[in-house]
Order: C-alpha cells, then sequence, then structure tokens
C-alpha cells in the first residue's frame, strides 16, 4: 500500500472517530431545519466515493472547531472531490451542545440519501438553516467569498401600527441591529446582544447578531450591514421580529426575550438618550474603561499617584500604551487593538473639560469602532485620586481597587 494512500486512510479513520464522538442524543425538536438551500450537481470526472469521504472528514473538523469556538471553517481534499464548508452556533448554544446540534446536521445534510432536503446525494453544495446553528457544505471553494449566500429569512406575523408609529419602531430596530452589529465586529467571538425600548406601545426590543470568528472586524461589519440593509426590502414596516441568515452571519430582532439567553447583554439601549447629564455618565464609564485597560499598573508606574491619569496620557502621546497594560493581558496579539482602543477611550473620558468628554453613546461607537475608525486625540486629562487595596501590584493579575473621583 502507498504512502499516499495510507495517509489518506489514516486522516479518514480519524476523522470517522472524531465524528462518531458526536453521536449524542437528538438536539431536541426545536431544531426542525428552517430553511435548506441546495445545488451544482457533481462534475463528470468526480468520484462520489471520494466526496463523501472528504466531507465526512470536514464534518469532524467543523464540529471539533465549533465546539470550541462556536463556528469553524475548512477544507478536506483537492479538486474535483475537494469538500469546503462553515458552520456557525448561535453565542448562547455553545460547547457540547454546539457539537450535538451541528453533528445532527452534518449527518443529514452528508447522508441525504432519501432526499430529505429535496437535494439528493449527487448535489454539492448544501446550506441547512437551524434555529441556533447553520452550515454550508460545498464542492467549490466559498470560503473567500462575503459569505452572504445563500440568504434565508423568517418574520414574526404582527405588528406596530399605525404606519406612522410603524416607521418610528422601524427606527428604532435599525439603531439597535447597527449598535450591536459595531461591538460585535470589535469582539474576538463577534456576537453581540443588546435591548431597547419601545415606549410608547410599550415593547421591549432585542437584537442579537453574529459572524464567524474567523472573519476579520471590517468583513463581519460588512456582512452584518448588508444584512440590515436589506431589512426594508425584506420585512413590511412594524413587524414586530425577524431574521436574515447566511451561512457567514446573522442578524435578528424580536419584541420577546425567549429567543436567546439575555442574561449578558452587550448593550443597554433602554435607557435615557443623551441629555445635560450625560458628561456626568461619562464618569462610570470612564472608570470601567481605564480599570479594564490598564488592568495592574506595571511596576515601573508611579503606584496610582494622583497624576497617574496625565502619565497616562503622556505615554499614550508617545506611542508607549503597552506600558499602561498589565502583562497579563498582553500576552496575545489579537487583543492588542481592543486594548489601545480601551486606553484611548479612556483618556477621552477624563479630559480636563467636561465638554470635550465623550457621552455614553459615543464612547459605546468608540468602543466597538473597527480598525478604520480614527478617534479624536485626547486633550490633557483631569485629576483623579485612585487608592490601590492590596498588595504586589506586578506579581498577580486580580486584586480589588477603590477609587474616589473629585470633579
Amino acid at each position: 500500500m502507498s504512502p499516499s494512500v495510507v495517509h489518506h486512510f489514516l486522516l479518514l479513520a480519524v476523522a470517522l472517530v472524531a465524528f462518531a464522538a458526536t453521536l449524542l442524543p437528538p438536539a431536541g425538536a426545536e431544531d426542525t431545519v428552517l430553511g435548506h438551500k441546495c445545488g451544482m450537481p457533481a462534475a463528470g470526472n468526480a468520484s462520489s466515493d471520494a466526496y463523501r469521504s472528504n466531507l465526512n472528514a470536514l464534518a469532524a473538523i467543523l464540529v471539533a472547531g465549533a465546539r470550541a469556538n462556536g463556528s469553524a471553517v475548512g477544507a478536506v481534499g483537492a479538486p474535483p472531490d475537494a469538500a469546503y464548508g462553515v458552520a456557525l452556533c448561535r453565542g448562547d448554544f455553545a460547547g457540547d451542545a454546539c457539537a450535538r446540534g451541528l453533528g445532527d446536521a452534518l449527518r443529514s445534510a452528508v447522508n441525504d440519501s432519501e432526499s430529505a432536503f429535496g437535494c439528493g446525494r449527487q448535489v454539492r453544495d448544501v446550506t441547512l438553516f437551524y434555529d441556533r446553528y447553520q452550515l454550508r457544505l460545498s464542492g467549490v471553494d466559498f470560503l473567500s467569498g462575503d459569505g452572504s449566500t445563500p440568504k434565508w429569512a423568517g418574520n414574526n406575523t404582527n405588528f406596530v401600527a399605525p404606519a406612522d408609529a410603524a416607521q418610528r419602531f422601524d427606527g428604532l430596530v435599525k439603531e439597535l441591529v447597527t449598535t450591536i452589529a459595531a461591538i460585535a465586529a470589535g469582539r474576538p467571538d463577534r456576537y453581540a446582544t443588546g435591548r431597547s425600548r419601545f415606549e410608547e406601545q410599550r415593547l421591549t426590543l432585542y437584537g442579537l447578531v453574529q459572524c464567524t470568528v474567523d472573519m476579520p472586524p471590517e468583513r463581519c461589519r460588512a456582512c452584518l450591514d448588508g444584512l440590515i440593509s436589506a431589512f426594508p426590502a425584506t420585512f413590511p414596516s412594524g413587524q414586530h421580529g425577524g431574521r436574515i441568515l447566511v451561512p457567514r452571519c446573522t442578524v435578528r430582532y424580536e419584541t420577546d426575550d425567549t429567543f436567546f439567553n439575555t442574561a449578558n447583554l452587550s448593550v443597554d439601549l433602554h435607557k435615557p438618550k443623551r441629555s445635560k447629564f450625560s458628561k456626568i455618565n461619562c464618569s462610570t464609564l470612564d472608570l470601567y474603561a481605564w480599570i479594564l485597560s490598564t488592568s495592574l499598573q506595571r511596576e515601573h508606574i508611579p503606584q496610582f499617584t494622583s497624576n497617574s491619569n496625565f502619565l497616562a496620557w503622556l505615554l499614550q502621546k508617545a506611542g508607549q500604551w503597552r506600558e499602561l497594560v498589565d502583562r497579563c493581558l498582553l500576552g496575545n496579539e489579537e487583543y492588542h487593538f481592543t486594548m489601545e482602543r480601551y486606553v484611548h477611550v479612556a483618556l477621552l473620558c477624563v479630559q480636563e473639560s467636561a465638554e470635550d468628554r465623550p457621552a455614553m453613546d459615543e464612547v459605546v461607537k468608540m468602543l466597538s469602532s473597527g480598525e478604520g475608525t480614527v478617534l479624536p486625540e485626547p486633550k490633557q486629562p483631569a485629576y483623579f485620586n485612585v487608592r490601590p487595596v492590596g498588595t504586589e501590584m506586578s506579581a498577580s493579575c486580580d486584586m480589588s481597587i477603590s477609587i474616589t473621583l473629585s470633579r
């Protein structure tokens, strides 16, 4: 037996063992398929056995990756029998639950011998959309595309009326999903949720957006913005809920909180809008951002002296923001942009003049903005006093801090 044949046999054996590990009890009756798309018959010189072997190996890769990260992409084999795929689990449906659901779905897609989805075994492009996960398998490389096709949309059957109220509701929907889209694009897990309130009809609005984790921030944001821009053509005005799903990203909004776990919302817009007090509201967030970004101060920086924010401003101006961030946060370069952005925004929140400090809504947008967004340079900061509680500041990643503000 040649080395290449042995290698292929071992790859298939490992894949099948890994895929068999997902043979857990069914994910549940609610995980019935919402919609499916299929197409692309096999080429004349293709081997159905080779392609199915590659699909099984790919299925194992997707399940393992989604169990660990919530989504996965992969490719196995070479044309004309290569298999390409992407899988995405909703952000609150993670770990083994995600793997179990995807395992069931992938087995259905790979072994659709009875054409349950109307696709048939000879078709080499299948997309399945479920409530809590989705996947696409194909014999052509679609992974480098924008992920915007194929598409599935669903909607709530209730409406806001009359027409002028419906238009105001539509504006609130757009504000919510656009805000959380910006947040999701800036987060490593590419997932964000939020809440708002349509007071005139006492409706609480919830939103959820997500991309696959391999997508860069700008690509994720473009995918989500594309779905949001399709809302007017997809949903009648005033519709209480709707969602659009594509293999790489999803957007959904509803007027009830039963469709996802709302325990840890990314943003809550159900708060007073900007007012004369909004400059004061930044005080809470500036400390949060400051503590999050600076964590423990490095050992060579004076220990929270009264001018520590002034020192931080000087370091940031000199491009030495890393000196403000604890080594525990600098280990992963993936988060460097986020840490630098937190430092920058924190310094904007402690500028000397209250008129220069951003309001809460501006802070949220800045913290969630992508790398292409240019922020204003922080001006000289005001002073506040910080007293550390505990010892050995540089030796641990855990400490508590008590803070006293003076305005």
